[in-house]
């Protein structure tokens, strides 16, 4: 899965450090993955080739827009889960249990953000009505907030399941 996350601990665990900078002061490079590499890889590609042409077809057909952002958002995890099993045991990259909930949160933020549609079915949605209006500007807050939070959250957890020795 090239689109696996590639954590420090893991790092740490397979013999290298999660630090770039040796004693004598060289920069190295490591396969650890930084705060933006990461949050590329939250939604896999694969998900959001599909969902955005089915999504933009589907913007005039409300039921069946909500059909495939159930179909999709629940796709999201299982696709992560289905990769992982399908890799080779002795090539599997570590997939955190966490991300199976950061995953699909991501793809909503996403597609508020790439898809009209889904916006404004979103907007419809009683809880999201009652806040008031769901427009580009606030996507894009939702955007800039989730790229600042969902990130920091998965190396908050990875850095206690190092902690803890997992």
């Amino acid at each position: 899965m090239a689109r696996a996350i590639r954590y420090a601990s893991s790092a740490a665990a397979a013999g290298h450090g999660p630090t770039a900078t040796s004693v004598r002061g060289e920069t190295k490079d490591l396969d650890v993955d930084g705060y933006l590499e990461r949050l590329a890889k939250y939604v896999p590609g694969e998900i959001l080739a599909g969902f955005t042409p089915l999504a933009v077809l589907a913007k005039d057909r409300p039921v069946l827009l909500t059909s495939l952002s159930i179909v999709f958002l629940l796709l999201t995890p299982a696709y992560l889960y289905i990769t992982k099993e399908v890799q080779a045991p002795d090539s599997r990259t570590k997939v955190r249990p966490y991300l199976y909930v950061l995953a699909p949160i991501a793809f909503v933020v996403w597609a508020l953000n790439t898809s009209e549609a889904f916006r404004a079915l979103v907007a419809q949605w009683p809880p999201v009505h009652q806040l008031g209006t769901l427009d580009a500007t606030v996507a894009s807050v939702v955007l800039a907030l989730g790229a600042l939070i969902i990130p920091a959250i998965d190396i908050i957890l990875d850095y206690r399941l190092a902690q803890r020795g997992r």
